[in-house]
């Protein structure tokens, strides 16, 4: 009885794998130019797009970061703006790691606005270099 078990929780791990699977791979990630946003800091480029509603505004995007760059991981913000481009509402920072040798690392970023917002930045609040390794002399 323990082995055929075994078997049918096994089938079934293998099917949620494959649904879950198959849903990632059906929403193609957007490449960089087509987000509607973008900004610039330093050796970081940002593409993102905005979902705003009453309660909400929730940014998503990708991170690209030059080829030849060592940074590997960053802190961004979403800032809410008024008319003259003060903050008025703005998220915690945001860790950004890239894990992979990519050079775009995606981001979600959600923030509760206040109402004199006029418009919506993603910033980078920091970033940092991967760690180097030091020849012993």
């Amino acid at each position: 009885m323990h082995r055929g078990w075994g078997l049918r929780g096994g089938s079934v791990v293998a099917l949620l794998m494959f649904a879950l699977g198959g849903c990632a791979a059906s929403t193609p990630a957007l490449s960089p130019a087509e987000y509607p946003f973008h900004g610039v800091a330093s050796q970081i480029e940002i593409h993102w797009q905005l979902t705003v509603d009453a309660n909400r505004v929730l940014a998503d995007g990708v991170l690209e970061r030059q080829r030849e760059t060592q940074i590997r991981e960053a802190w961004i913000q979403l800032l809410g703006l008024d008319a003259t481009g003060q903050a008025v509402s703005f998220t915690a920072p945001v860790h950004v790691l890239w894990r992979s040798p990519s050079t775009l690392a995606p981001f979600t970023i959600a923030l509760k606005p206040r109402g004199d917002e006029q418009r919506y930045e993603v910033r980078v609040y920091n970033f940092e270099f991967a760690p180097q390794l030091q020849q012993r002399t």
